[in-house]
């Protein structure tokens, strides 16, 4: 026979059931607007009947199990979102870097490049018109000049934009680590919480919003792996997604976090690397190594490799060219075999120094320019007008250049609205799933405030019959 206070049992885990609900409703409220919160359910299941023996064999409810909260998550949609994050990090580092190069080539203020370029050349063509105007010759030089100026202005700009590479790939550095030691932390408090049989939803908020940040740098998979001796216990592993290790100081280390919690077991408190500090070339041996996928610590360093070539690109327009074909040597080619003003052969560079940064004028006397190409003819101006005929060789060359930043920016603006698109659905999905719905935790906590007050009434009324029969019995 089943107990006379059953049905009080029954009444109290629906009491107990109706408080979780209304519990979970206002935690999910209370954290409707706080970054990285999963949404949590009531978790109960119908508690196990009591099986009675009389003529046959019946079967009475005995009310609800309390269980405790459910974190409503989809690993599936985390990992999703995790591989395009990375991805659309990748390229939005890209989109705004190589529009910033580009800038630089073709900077809408100001006087760019390519009009230093065209006013070089078209003062040129003045002095072959012109070759005895004193005048004509000082603008020659003004232009020279103002394409040194435009040369060094680029070059400086491409350099400093390395620069900013290196210090913000250095900080990338130092917070991966960071939030990886972070995640490492957070897996040794949920697997004790688990052991325990806690349910550690809020750590796990933590260390999915941990994860969430770090794909935005690198990319990388997780591994969830339950305890073989406590299958409450599940063990969370990261390894960044590459098929080398970081290198600091000659050693090489795993980046990735083990069952334990122990992040690069080789490092001790005196190994770990300060990315602030260590060498770039430490840096740059680490990253190759490491051959890591996607995010914005790679495109940093591809930006500060792109950067790179294109200041060779640069260097090879002003001076460097290996064909030959830079201003500087095509200039300086008809210049030094030209005649100057006075009749002689020039013989004289006009301009010296190597590369974009380096270049300089090196001659400030107009009279030195050689704008004729026989001795003596003081009014031939066919060398000056030689060199202007340069214009259509250097501007191909430049061209080529802008052509191809272009058709790369444009590359990585397509690739970075896709990704941004597709990481706003997914993100959209997620929300969906495991956001805080303010309407529809009213709706559930009417819904559990309407089962309490039900449930009080049962137990009333069960009290009253109670009562009824204690008073017959005595009675």
């Amino acid at each position: 026979m089943p107990s006379t206070f059953l049905p009080l049992q029954i009444g109290r885990s629906a009491l107990d059931a109706a408080m979780l609900g209304v519990e979970t409703a206002g935690h999910n409220i209370a954290n409707a607007g706080t970054p990285g919160y999963s949404r949590e359910i009531a978790d109960v299941e119908s508690a196990n009947s009591l099986v009675v023996f009389t003529d046959h064999e019946t079967y009475l409810g005995q009310g609800v199990n309390v269980r405790g909260q459910l974190r409503v998550d989809n690993p599936y949609l985390d990992a999703q979102f995790r591989g395009n994050n990375a991805q659309a990090s990748y390229w939005q580092v890209q989109s705004t870097e190589i529009q910033n190069i580009a800038q630089i080539f073709n900077e809408p203020q100001g006087t760019t490049l390519r009009q230093a370029i065209d006013g070089f050349f078209n003062a040129w063509n003045e002095l072959g018109q012109n070759p005895n105007d004193n005048g004509t010759r000082a603008t020659v030089i003004a232009a020279a000049q103002n394409l040194v100026a435009a040369f060094h202005a680029a070059a400086n700009q491409l350099i400093n934009n390395q620069n900013r590479y290196e210090n913000e790939i250095r900080d990338s550095l130092a917070e991966i680590q960071s939030i990886v030691q972070n995640i490492a932390s957070l897996n040794v408090q949920i697997e004790k919480a688990q052991a325990q049989g806690d349910a550690p939803n809020d750590l796990l908020d933590q260390r999915d919003a941990l994860l969430d940040k770090l794909s935005g740098y690198v990319s990388f998979t997780v591994t969830y792996t339950p305890d073989t001796s406590d299958p409450n216990v599940v063990h969370m592993s990261l390894t960044l997604n590459g098929s080398g290790n970081l290198t600091f100081n000659g050693s090489s280390y795993p980046l990735t976090i083990l069952n334990d919690g122990v992040v690069n077991p080789p490092f001790d408190g005196s190994t770990v690397p300060d990315w602030k500090t260590a060498s770039w070339s430490d840096i740059q041996t680490s990253i190759q190594a490491l051959q890591a996928q996607n995010g914005s610590l790679v495109s940093l360093y591809d930006m500060y490799n792109y950067t790179g070539r294109q200041l060779t690109a640069l260097d090879n327009l002003a001076t460097n060219d290996p064909g030959g074909n830079s201003i500087a040597q095509l200039v300086n080619n008809l210049q030094m075999n030209g005649y100057d003003q006075s009749g002689a052969l020039s013989g004289t560079p006009l301009f010296v120094g190597s590369g974009a940064a380096g270049i300089q004028v090196n001659i400030n006397q107009g009279s030195k320019l050689a704008a004729a190409s026989q001795a003596g003819a003081s009014t031939d101006g066919s060398n000056a007008e030689a060199i202007a005929g340069l214009v259509s060789n250097v501007d191909s060359m430049y061209t080529g250049i802008i052509t191809a930043i272009g058709d790369d920016g444009q590359t990585a603006n397509q690739q970075n609205q896709t990704f941004s698109a597709l990481n706003t659905q997914i993100s959209n999905l997620r929300q969906s799933l495991s956001g805080v719905n303010i309407n529809e935790e009213f709706t559930h906590l009417i819904q559990y405030q309407q089962t309490y007050n039900a449930a009080a009434q049962f137990i009333s009324a069960f009290n009253q019959m109670l009562q009824t029969l204690i008073d017959e019995v005595h009675g």
